[in-house]
């Protein structure tokens, strides 16, 4: 790399990081905002246990349903002798395959409900991108092949953390098939929200300026990110079906105080909603714990109200700062670049110069 192209590119980098500092400095200033506070401790009621049940015998058999002009493919799990209800359950964030959520299958089969995995599609999922009603589309052609495969008829989805996002849009469709739905770690607050709250929980003994700037930035991610204002709230509200909330107490990615009291305001106090103690955001390793109670829940859905214990966190989120066209990366980028091919002109015109001399 000669001396010219290193001067070029470390004026890129400088204009890159004074136009960025200065726009997360005017930003932060005109907003006015103020980092997340705490709110009051949620007050759960003692979680009532279901009759404990040996497991039965369960049944496996590979299935495919239409996704986009191709294939999806699916394992069924099913108890020996059938079932009334089934559940598919829809990954995470990330890529996963039918296999990876095999073994949560078998244990709602075990305990009587129906269950399918299927592979998720990967095309269209980025960290820039990801088509949640796209996906959303796969989780009700999965349940249609459930429902020709088996022929029950009261199927519904459990979403896992993302895929909380995910089947809140698929039961919002006027002519959805699902008759429930389960959200398993769900953030319920928006993606930007929710990143915003990890980097703000972390930083509870940092100046309150500090916070407000990280949350700036944070908010940038709105120009890149297509998903990042997604609110599942509107969508369930409109569902009208039965909704099961569950956590684990010690989430450290999830504002479970937020995501409990905005779901419950959404669907009008008629949520069923558990905090388990001792559990973290992945509850696969401890699906004893608390899939007899959804299991028992998804076979009869009924009442309403939050058991359990409060979680570990009573953080709030903060709003996010209003997108300003100033504070978008690719200007700044583009500042960067700018900068970078000016400065290479001006000293090749120079070094010419001197040259002829």
């Amino acid at each position: 790399m000669t001396r010219l192209t290193v001067k070029g590119v470390l004026a890129g980098v400088a204009a890159f990081t004074v136009t960025t500092i200065a726009t997360i400095a005017a930003t932060t200033l005109a907003t006015g905002g103020e980092p997340a506070a705490r709110l009051a401790p949620l007050q759960p009621a003692s979680g009532v246990e279901p009759p404990e049940s040996g497991p039965v015998a369960t049944t496996r058999s590979d299935l495919t349903f239409p996704v986009d002009g191709g294939k999806a493919g699916a394992v069924l799990v099913e108890p020996e002798g059938g079932a009334e209800v089934g559940v598919v359950i829809v990954a995470g964030a990330g890529g996963s395959g039918r296999g990876d959520l095999l073994a949560l299958a078998e244990q709602f089969a075990e305990h009587g409900v129906a269950a399918l995995t299927y592979d998720k599609r990967a095309d269209g999922y980025t960290f820039f991108r990801r088509d949640y009603p796209q996906l959303a589309d796969d989780v009700i052609a999965a349940a249609a092949a459930m429902r020709a495969s088996t022929g029950i008829d009261r199927i519904g989805a459990l979403g896992i953390s993302e895929g909380g996002w995910v089947i809140s849009d698929a039961a919002a469709r006027p002519s959805t098939p699902l008759a429930f739905t389960v959200l398993a770690s769900a953030p319920v607050v928006t993606p930007g929200e929710q990143s915003a709250w990890i980097v703000d929980s972390r930083l509870q003994a940092s100046p309150a300026w500090v916070r407000l700037a990280l949350a700036t930035i944070n908010g940038q991610g709105r120009f890149l990110m297509d998903y990042f204002d997604f609110d599942i709230r509107p969508r369930l509200a409109a569902a009208h079906t039965p909704v099961m909330a569950i956590w684990g107490a010690e989430d450290a990615i999830v504002p479970i105080n937020e995501a409990y009291r905005r779901l419950d305001a959404a669907l009008d106090g008629v949520l069923v909603a558990r905090i388990f103690p001792g559990l973290g955001h992945d509850m696969s390793a401890d699906v004893d714990v608390w899939l007899p109670a959804v299991a028992a829940w998804i076979r009869q859905p009924d009442g309403a109200g939050l058991s359990g214990v409060g979680p570990s966190s009573d953080l709030g989120v903060a709003p996010i700062p209003p997108p300003r066209w100033y504070s978008d990366p690719r200007l700044h980028l583009a500042v960067a670049i700018l900068a970078t091919i000016t400065t290479v002109v001006t000293i090749t015109h120079r070094t010419s110069a001197s040259q002829t001399r």
